[in-house]
């Protein structure tokens, strides 16, 4: 599923959704709740999305393909690495900002396969993309040689499976985006070698 043009109805709706759904997840907003944070009326949302699930899987779609926009704009910018992991852990503080465990339990433990797929597709795209830029940065010497991109993998999807672990999570006092944030610098941080921390 690729991203679209939203007239703006439909950016009034997706506007709306992210800021409840972030807040209460998917489960607890109502279509009737959305439209009325949007200021439109049901038949209106209905004409834009079929349903509410129809919202998340263009909502996901849409903040996953700005998501991956900003990084190809840190990426492909004339700055060196050191810097573009900061900027990319800026990003992500950005995009996680507010975000609560309900959507995130909503996301993950829900029924629907197509949700699923969606994610795991907009996933292996993100992954395939940082894959590439980490071994150009391991060629021009940012990242350890001896460091092999199957362990950088396995690594981030460790880390992405520890953003759901309670135990984890209780270590920050349930603050998802500080939690967010520690993993994600974490695993950038772990793969500069140590002469790039003193500079």
């Amino acid at each position: 599923m690729k991203a679209k043009a939203f007239n703006k109805s439909q950016q009034a709706i997706l506007t709306a959704a992210r800021a409840l759904f972030w807040r209460y997840g998917i489960k607890r907003v109502s279509v009737e709740e959305i439209a009325k944070e949007a200021g439109v009326s049901k038949m209106t949302f209905y004409r834009g999305f079929k349903n509410k699930m129809d919202l998340v899987k263009a909502l996901l779609t849409h903040i996953a393909e700005e998501g991956f926009q900003a990084y190809q704009a840190i990426m492909q910018s004339d700055t060196a690495f050191p810097e573009k992991l900061n900027l990319m852990l800026l990003e992500k503080r950005k995009n996680s900002e507010g975000i609560s465990h309900e959507f995130l339990r909503d996301v993950f433990q829900s029924d629907d396969k197509t949700l699923h797929q969606l994610f795991a597709g907009h996933q292996e795209k993100m992954k395939k993309a940082l894959i590439a830029d980490f071994k150009q940065a391991q060629i021009e010497g940012w990242i350890r040689q001896d460091l092999s991109m199957e362990f950088i993998l396995y690594m981030l999807e460790d880390l992405q499976e520890k953003a759901r672990d309670p135990k984890f999570l209780a270590l920050h006092k349930d603050n998802l985006q500080e939690a967010i944030m520690e993993l994600t610098s974490f695993f950038f941080y772990g793969v500069v070698p140590l002469k790039e921390h003193k500079s």
